[in-house]
């Protein structure tokens, strides 16, 4: 598999598209299509850190 078949998938799959849906658009076999989301595209994802801002108390006038 090229990679501009492997990027095609993650994308569709980033969109919502089920496995099935792109294994039938792609015309390949869907544990094939699997294999490919379970990997990934090799990149670490970054940590996912809450960001809380607390609001003002009061007003300085």
């Amino acid at each position: 598999m090229n990679a501009v078949t492997r990027s095609l998938i993650l994308r569709k799959h980033a969109q919502g598209y089920s496995a099935t849906e792109i294994a039938h658009a792609t015309r390949l076999p869907l544990d094939e299509v699997r294999a490919v989301i379970a990997a990934g595209d090799g990149r670490p994802r970054p940590a996912r850190t809450v960001e809380s801002i607390p609001p003002p108390l009061f007003d300085d006038q």
